[in-house]
């Protein structure tokens, strides 16, 4: 047993029952797995209207006998006080606790039972099996990294029970991927795992310095893709520069892995979630039309994640191989690089890390926020709260990114009634202007 599923096993995880269980899911043909979902979703949508008085309020209707009735839930409907949102019977030492990544604009705590986030993690198990790697071999990993010092050391701990080394993202310049391509030469890293951006900088680096990064690190295996988009012609330049195979993985904080691509190139969904597509008036669409896509999770008993809208936009297709349906079109999720005056690039996803301690902080209620580089040296934040930031909360958001990008950079702070949506889909947390 690795590290990871001893410290899971000592804090009350039970991934042994859970990997058995998304096995046997697995297993089934797509017809019975459907009669499955179909009993595991009223099960689910039945125990929140008992025991979960938010959900109580927004599915009112006590009698429902068709799903399609159901009310859709959406991030607003979480942007309340935690614990109001929490299952009768469920306090912290019962769960996992962690916050989105605001990365649609709507941040939000949120919590899972801890059998539900065993299956997530099983999950991600049997899905990285199913690609040819375990997801606990040593990973390269191309993500974010908390600068404040506790949350630093939290991230730190978890990649050292993981196998992972986790590089700096905040810095795409040739001196950083010339000391990251160092670390491919020295370690037998199995798998490259990161943000779709920041892979394509550090591979169009590799490219241009006619490097192939495989035959330098010849123990990898694969590429995973998550968090952005990954474009058909970026895959190319990545799989090219990386001499590898590289798979698209989607999904969200609070559902964990929604679908990853199979060998043959399908994102196929997860099977502890059911996936629907709807229309405006949040009825299904046909298989192959387009909509937005919501989530429902049927082992999350500590917060009604049902008929969840997800914030993106897709369609479903049916995979014969493998008999599974699988999300055949993503629309959303596209994060702009950051450009500074020093001549410094940054993954949009930055600013996440950079609007953390506003997103964890309750009381100021944040319903929406984008951020807009309007100019080399110009950010407006703008941000949709019950009320302006004090002064000390805009000090403390300048001091991040003077931390996390550069100093001497032009914040500018407003608060409009309404956020308008500037791409197709998932409405983005940053949009560069230039």
């Amino acid at each position: 047993m690795s590290l990871f599923e001893l410290y899971m096993r000592f804090n009350g995880y039970e991934l042994k029952n859970a990997y058995n269980e998304v096995t046997s899911l697995s297993k089934m043909d797509n017809s019975k797995l459907a009669d499955w979902k179909n009993e595991k979703k009223w099960e689910i949508f039945n125990y929140h209207l008992k025991y979960n008085s938010m959900y109580k309020n927004i599915a009112y209707n006590n009698s429902f006998d068709n799903w399609d009735e159901i009310p859709v839930i959406e991030k607003k409907n979480f942007q309340s006080n935690f614990f109001n949102n929490l299952s009768d019977g469920y306090n912290n030492k019962d769960l996992y606790i962690a916050n989105t990544t605001g990365s649609s604009g709507h941040p939000f705590m949120f919590a899972k039972n801890k059998y539900a986030h065993s299956i997530s993690w099983a999950g991600v198990k049997l899905h990285y099996e199913n690609i040819g790697v375990d997801y606990l071999a040593k990973q390269a990993r191309f993500l974010g990294t908390p600068i404040d010092k506790k949350s630093a050391i939290k991230e730190k701990f978890k990649d050292m029970l993981m196998n992972r080394k986790r590089f700096d993202v905040y810095n795409l310049v040739d001196d950083n991927f010339s000391k990251i391509l160092d670390e491919f030469k020295s370690t037998n890293f199995k798998y490259i795992y990161g943000y779709a951006n920041t892979m394509l900088s550090f591979a169009k680096y590799l490219i241009k310095k006619n490097i192939i990064l495989k035959k330098y690190c010849p123990s990898l295996s694969l590429c995973i893709s998550t968090s952005e988009m990954l474009f058909s012609k970026d895959r190319k330049i990545m799989s090219e520069a990386f001499g590898l195979t590289t798979y698209n993985e989607y999904g969200s904080s609070e559902t964990s892995i929604i679908g990853i691509e199979n060998m043959a190139g399908h994102l196929i969904t997860s099977d502890n979630l059911l996936v629907e597509i709807l229309d405006d008036e949040n009825q299904p669409v046909k298989v192959g039309d387009t909509g937005k896509i919501v989530v429902t999770d049927l082992f999350n008993l500590a917060m009604p994640f049902i008929r969840y809208d997800i914030g993106d936009i897709g369609s479903l297709a049916y995979s014969e191989v493998g008999d599974r349906y699988y999300i055949n079109q993503l629309f959303g999720r596209e994060n702009d690089t950051i450009y500074l005056p020093s001549g410094k690039k940054s993954p949009g996803l930055t600013f996440y890390y950079i609007s953390r301690s506003l997103l964890e902080n309750s009381s100021l209620h944040i319903e929406q926020f984008l951020i807009r580089q309007t100019k080399l040296n110009e950010f407006c934040f703008e941000i949709k709260a019950e009320s302006k930031l004090s002064q000390y909360q805009m000090l403390i958001v300048k001091d991040e990114v003077s931390k996390y990008l550069e100093p001497n950079l032009e914040i500018i702070f407003s608060y409009p009634k309404k956020i308008e949506n500037i791409s197709k889909g998932k409405i983005k947390h940053f949009f560069s202007e230039l």
